[in-house]
C-alpha cells in the first residue's frame, strides 16, 4: 500500500479524528529520515485499518451465517414482544436463518439495553425496543447509566401504534371536548391510569393536560393491562391506552372510546375521530417499536441489516400481521430512523422537562 492509498483512506473518512489529521500532515510533509520512518509505520497502520474495513464489508456480504438473537426488554405477550416475534418470523422465512427472541424484562428496558450495548458489533445480537425503553427512560430517570445516542446503533423503525382516549361509560362524557369540559368543571376530580410514570400512556395524558390546561389525578397500575382492567372496574375514569392493549376490551359496555391520538384514523376503529379532528390540532401521539444494534457496527453491516429488515417486513402477509394487532408499519431504514429518533427525543424531552418528571435510577 503506497502513500497515495493512505491519503485516499484519510480522504474517504474525512479526517474525522485529530490523530488522522496529524498523520495526514506527516504524510504530506517534506521527506527526511525521521518522516520516512514515520511514513512507513503509518502505511502499515493504515493497511491494517483497511483490512479491518474490508473484513467488515465481507461480513456484511455473508450475513447472516448463524442464528440471530433478538433481545426484547419486555415480557412475553406484550406489545414489544408481539413485534419481535413477527420480525423474527419474517427474517427467518426470508433468509432461512434461525432468529431467536429472548425476553429480558426489567428496569424499564435497561437490562436488555445494557446487554445489547455490550454485545459484539457483528449483527448477531440485536435489540427490539423503542419509545418505552430507549427513548423515554433516559429522559425521565436521573443518572441513567447508558447514553443510547452513543451506545446503540439505530437500525430500523419497524412500526408505530396510537393510543385511544377512553372513559368509563358511567361518566357523562361522549367526546374529547366533553372530557375537557368535564375536567375543567370538576378540577382534580377525574383520575387517569397508566402503567407508571414515564410510560407512553402516562405521557400521552400529561401532554394532553399540558395542551388543554386540565388537571387529572394519576393512578398508576401494575402490568401492561392494568389500566384497562382498572377502567373496566370503575376504579379510574380515563385511560390514554395503546391500541394493541385496548383491542380485547374495546367493545365493552363499561367503557366509551372517544378518539385516537394518531394523525390519521385507525383502520381498526375507523369510526373514532383523531384528536386533531376532534378539535385539538396540536395533539398527536404515537408510540413505536424499533431495532437497535450494539455500538461500533461497520456501516456496510448496518446497511445490510436495515435492508434485510425492510425487505422481510415488506411482504404483504407481514404487513397484515402487524395491522391485525394494532400497528402501522413505519419502514424507516437506518438513516431515516436515526433522524426520527433524535426528533422524537427533542420533542419528548420538552414535555418531560415541563412536567418536572424525574425518577430515581432503575
Amino acid at each position: 500500500m503506497g502513500i497515495h492509498s493512505v491519503r485516499t483512506f484519510f480522504s474517504a473518512h474525512r479526517l474525522r479524528h485529530t490523530g488522522a489529521q496529524k498523520y495526514a500532515a506527516i504524510l504530506a510533509a517534506p521527506s527526511s529520515t525521521a518522516t520516512k520512518i514515520t511514513r512507513a509505520l503509518m502505511v502499515k497502520a493504515m493497511a491494517a485499518a483497511l483490512v479491518l474495513t474490508s473484513a467488515g464489508i465481507a461480513s456484511a456480504d455473508t450475513y447472516p451465517s448463524r442464528p440471530i438473537r433478538l433481545v426484547s426488554g419486555f415480557a412475553v405477550g406484550g406489545v414489544t414482544d408481539g413485534i419481535a416475534r413477527i420480525l423474527a418470523n419474517a427474517l427467518q422465512v426470508k433468509y432461512g436463518q434461525s432468529v431467536i427472541v429472548e425476553n429480558k424484562p426489567g428496569a424499564s428496558g435497561l437490562i436488555s439495553t445494557t446487554e445489547v450495548s455490550r454485545a459484539a458489533p457483528d449483527g448477531y445480537t440485536l435489540l427490539v425496543g423503542g419509545f418505552g425503553a430507549q427513548l423515554i427512560p433516559p429522559l425521565v430517570m436521573a443518572k441513567y447509566p447508558i447514553d443510547v445516542t452513543k451506545e446503540l446503533t439505530p437500525l430500523f423503525g419497524v412500526a408505530d401504534f396510537m393510543n385511544v382516549v377512553t372513559v368509563n361509560s358511567k361518566l357523562p362524557i361522549d367526546s374529547l371536548k366533553g372530557l375537557v369540559d368535564y375536567a375543567k368543571a370538576n378540577p382534580g376530580k377525574l383520575t387517569f391510569g397508566s402503567a407508571g410514570v414515564g410510560a407512553s400512556n402516562y405521557l400521552s395524558a400529561v401532554l394532553f393536560m399540558q395542551q388543554t390546561g386540565i388537571d387529572m389525578v394519576h393512578v398508576p397500575s401494575k402490568g401492561g393491562f392494568g389500566p384497562t382492567t382498572d377502567l373496566l372496574s370503575g376504579s379510574i375514569d380515563v385511560v390514554f391506552e395503546n391500541i394493541p392493549i385496548m383491542m380485547g376490551q374495546a367493545r365493552s359496555p363499561a367503557m366509551r372510546m372517544l378518539a385516537v391520538t394518531g394523525k390519521t384514523r385507525s383502520d381498526l376503529f375507523p369510526e373514532l375521530p383523531t384528536a386533531i379532528e376532534a378539535g385539538f390540532p396540536n395533539y398527536s401521539v404515537a408510540s413505536w417499536i424499533s431495532v437497535f444494534g450494539p455500538p461500533g457496527m461497520p456501516e456496510p453491516l448496518v446497511k445490510r441489516i436495515s435492508d434485510m429488515i425492510a425487505e422481510a417486513l415488506s411482504a404483504p402477509e407481514e404487513q397484515e400481521r402487524m395491522k391485525k394487532i394494532g400497528f402501522q408499519p413505519m419502514g424507516l431504514r437506518h438513516d431515516a430512523f436515526a433522524k426520527f429518533f433524535l426528533e422524537e427525543r427533542a420533542q419528548w424531552k420538552e414535555v418531560v422537562d415541563k412536567a418536572g418528571i424525574k425518577l430515581s435510577p432503575p
